[in-house]
């Protein structure tokens, strides 16, 4: 099989919490990342997009362990802490090799 091994990191904030997580994620190294709006239920209730309220964003991330174990320490120790979010890390397969660094 082609390609790399590598983590795809999938971190869900509040939309008031979008601007921080782009900083902290360049200050951490990370170079590329989707991010889009997203609704859904949880924790605390339904979360839909409406003239009062924005939707979720979601971060999507394909990166090394390193920054992988950082991003979730950062959510664990500080964003959760001021911001609801949720963040989940599973190993993915990445190509073409040469834009991802995975070391």
């Amino acid at each position: 099989m082609a390609g790399v091994p590598a983590k795809l990191v999938t971190l869900i904030v509040v939309y008031q919490a979008q601007t921080v997580v782009q900083a902290r994620l360049r200050t951490l190294g990370v170079v590329g990342y989707s991010e889009s709006s997203v609704e859904g239920h949880g924790a605390t209730g339904d979360r839909r997009a409406g003239l009062i309220d924005a939707a979720n964003t979601q971060f999507t991330i394909v990166t090394n362990d390193e920054i992988a174990s950082q991003i979730l320490d950062w959510v664990e120790r500080d964003l959760s802490t001021h911001h609801p979010s949720i963040a989940y890390v599973t190993d993915v397969v990445a190509a073409p090799a040469s834009r991802f660094k995975t070391t």
